[in-house]
């Protein structure tokens, strides 16, 4: 049997919360799958902020940040902030990790590599 084809909107996190709110609520209403926040901090809100009001605020929605990364956030920060939106609602969480690509930009800095995203990846694999 094959899996039914799930679609996910990627939000940026620009507008003001009330605003950020309704939009996430209305892609639940319209029926889409999930809604993953734009990670970056220069350019939109806090995106865990912005997920755990949005856990609060809807019902079945799959929520993520989109993308997130630990070249400008630490590891332990972001396991610690999707696990407290995990609290919030339980099984909707997703992870989705990258680069860093607007976040770094934005700063005048590269894009981690995948060796800095996964160094004990790169060790195993001789990369």
């Amino acid at each position: 049997m094959t899996e039914p084809v799930r679609v996910h909107i990627r939000v940026p996190g620009t507008d003001p919360m009330p605003r950020l709110m309704k939009l996430i609520q209305s892609i639940e209403a319209a029926g889409f799958d999930g809604a993953g926040i734009l990670d970056s901090q220069m350019l939109s809100r806090d995106t865990f902020v912005v997920l755990g009001q949005a856990a609060a605020q809807t019902t079945r929605l799959a929520l993520f940040p989109a993308v997130t990364n630990p070249f400008t956030r630490h590891s332990s920060v972001l396991a610690s902030a999707i696990q407290t939106v995990e609290e919030l609602a339980p099984g909707r969480v997703r992870f989705v990790i990258g680069t860093g690509y607007t976040s770094a930009s934005t700063i005048g800095r590269s894009p981690a590599t995948s060796i800095a995203l996964a160094p004990e990846a790169a060790i195993s694999t001789g990369m």
